[in-house]
C-alpha cells in the first residue's frame, strides 16, 4: 500500500499544483471578500481575540520555549499523522524543549505530508472544538476563537521560512506553486469556520473554494487551447 499510495502521489503532484496557481487568484478574492464581510461589529470581538493574541505573540510568546514547544508538537504531529494515514512507517518522533524537533519515515515519502503541517492547522481545530463545547457567553467565545486563530496563524508563519527541509524535499516550484492556494484555502474556510460558529460553514467554504479553483483551471486550459488554434 505504502509503494502504491506513493505511485498515486508522485502521478498527482504536478496536476495539484497546476490547479493551485491556477486557482490562486480567484482562492485570493475568495478569501479577502470572506474578510470584508467580516469586518463588522459583530465581529468585533473575534478581531479583538486575533488582535490581542498577536500583540502578545509578538512581545512575549515568540520568544517563550513552551509556545515554541507547543507548535513543534504540532507540526511533527501532522507530518506523523499524514504519514501514517499515507502507510509511511515511522521510525522516530522527537520534539525538542528548544521548539527544534524532527520526524523521521521509511523513504519514500510523499508531498503531502511534507507541506501538511504548513496549511493544516490542526490545534486550532483541537481548540476550537474545545471551546464549542463549552458553550461559553457568545461575546468570550468570539474572542477566545480569535485568540486561537491569532495563535494558530503567527506560530504557521513563524514555521514558513527558506530554510525548511521540508520545502526542499517537497521541491521547491512546487512549493511555491501548490503552498499558497492551500493556505489560503485552509484558514478561509478555518476563519469561516470560526466566525459562523460551526463546521457546516467552514466545510461550505472549502467545497466552493476547491470547486473554484477547478473551474479556473479548466478555463485557463480552454483559454490557452483556443489561443493556440487563433
Amino acid at each position: 500500500m505504502h509503494a502504491i499510495l506513493h505511485f498515486v502521489f508522485k502521478v498527482l503532484k504536478w496536476p495539484v499544483a497546476l490547479v493551485a496557481v491556477m486557482g490562486l487568484p480567484g482562492m485570493a478574492q475568495a478569501c479577502w471578500a470572506r474578510i470584508l464581510d467580516s469586518l463588522s461589529e459583530a465581529y468585533l470581538p473575534f478581531w479583538m481575540g486575533v488582535g490581542i493574541m498577536l500583540l502578545m505573540w509578538g512581545l512575549l510568546l515568540r520568544k517563550a520555549k513552551w509556545a515554541r514547544f507547543i507548535t513543534t508538537i504540532e507540526h511533527e504531529a501532522l507530518h506523523a499523522i499524514v504519514g501514517f494515514i499515507s502507510f509511511i512507517p515511522i521510525r522516530e518522533l522527537k520534539v525538542n524543549e528548544d521548539g527544534s524537533g524532527h520526524v523521521i519515515f521509511t523513504p519514500p515519502t510523499n508531498w503531502l505530508m511534507l507541506l501538511a503541517p504548513y496549511f493544516i492547522p490542526l490545534t486550532l481545530a483541537i481548540y476550537a472544538a474545545l471551546v464549542f463545547a463549552l458553550k461559553l457567553d457568545p461575546f468570550v467565545q468570539s474572542v477566545i476563537l480569535g485568540a486561537i486563530f491569532g495563535l494558530e496563524w503567527a506560530g504557521n508563519l513563524r514555521e514558513i521560512h527558506p530554510r525548511q527541509t521540508d520545502f526542499r524535499q517537497a521541491g521547491w516550484a512546487f512549493t511555491v506553486l501548490f503552498l499558497p492556494s492551500a493556505i489560503l484555502l485552509s484558514y478561509g474556510s478555518a476563519i469561516t469556520m470560526l466566525l459562523e460558529g460551526g463546521v457546516g460553514p467552514g466545510w461550505t467554504f472549502a467545497k466552493a473554494g476547491m470547486i473554484g479553483m477547478w473551474n479556473d483551471t479548466l478555463n485557463g486550459i480552454i483559454a490557452g487551447i483556443n489561443l493556440i488554434k487563433s
